[in-house]
């Protein structure tokens, strides 16, 4: 017995519909692999294009302002150089020595003792390094106050962070401990501390305090 299974015809209205569902399915198929990557690629380069064109935009501004490029290059080299003077490259410690040295001769103050800090000592504080000195000092206290602030002022940027001050009764001098913080843009300290021939006064110990009076009379009257 011969059995026949004859296919079910397919209604217009499937065929139109397995059509679609082809259609719509391709349609996916040409997103993801065609069209997306081509947005992605065209939102890339219109992020690069708009960031040369601020670039573009910046460069132009600055020719408009700087069309004297030499004077402008020039100032820019001065500033430099200024810069290196507050924080330099490298701290080297006899020119430190040597600047102080002067501070302390012209405000009459005479420094007995600098200590280099250890390399562990040596610490980086935001883009700098710090490199703490500890300077001892003798003499008047305004003095004293004078060759620190002339310091501070200086053309090396330098922070004081540390002051023990103890008393002379013989002349009523005083000795200061301070600890002076200076920078350098490396960590490596250049040359060794070699202190200069100690100062020596010729002035008595009554003379000292005379000399010590007049300051402190100076000051007062400086104050009214």
């Amino acid at each position: 017995m011969k059995l026949n299974f004859k296919q079910p015809a397919l209604s217009q209205n499937s065929k139109y519909s397995l059509f679609l569902l082809g259609s719509f399915v391709l349609f996916i198929l040409v997103l993801l692999f065609a069209v997306s990557p081509l947005y992605q690629d065209n939102q890339k380069n219109s992020l690069v294009l708009t960031s040369k064109r601020q670039k573009l935009a910046a460069y132009q501004t600055f020719a408009q302002q700087n069309k004297d490029y030499e004077t402008f290059a020039t100032t820019q080299r001065v500033k430099l150089q200024e810069a290196q003077k507050h924080i330099p490259d490298q701290v080297s410690i006899p020119d430190v020595l040597r600047d102080y040295s002067g501070k302390a001769e012209h405000t009459g103050v005479f420094i007995t003792n600098i200590k280099t800090p250890a390399p562990a000592e040596v610490v980086k504080e935001g883009n700098a390094f710090a490199v703490p000195l500890k300077v001892k000092l003798t003499g008047n206290y305004y003095k004293i106050v004078d060759f620190l602030q002339q310091v501070e002022a200086g053309d090396r940027y330098a922070k004081l962070q540390q002051v023990g001050i103890t008393g002379n009764e013989a002349n009523g001098d005083l000795t200061m401990d301070t600890q002076l913080t200076v920078y350098a843009l490396k960590k490596e300290l250049k040359g060794t501390p070699t202190l200069p021939v100690e100062q020596k006064s010729e002035a008595t110990g009554l003379e000292r305090v005379r000399e010590r009076d007049k300051a402190n009379m100076e000051a007062l009257s400086g104050n009214k």
